[in-house]
């Protein structure tokens, strides 16, 4: 992964069971943004991924702030 030289996100949750974060091998390189939503009680673990009302925003916000080119027609 830390030879990927675009922008990268991944977007991780604190109570995933199916992919612990202690265990996730993530990049290290600049150009790397990571979110790691905190475990919640109401939570859905491993399913958050199913839930894009959790992560959306950082998705948005990841969105927003890539280096755009010209528009294209």
């Amino acid at each position: 992964l830390n030879a990927i030289i675009k922008p990268m996100l991944t977007i991780n949750f604190a109570d995933d069971l199916t992919n612990p974060p202690e265990f996730l091998r993530l990049p290290t390189a600049s150009n790397y943004t990571e979110v790691m939503f905190p475990a919640d009680p109401a939570g859905y673990g491993h399913m958050t991924i199913a839930h894009p009302a959790v992560w959306a925003s950082a998705l948005g916000s990841f969105v927003q702030h890539l280096p755009h080119k010209g528009s294209r027609a």
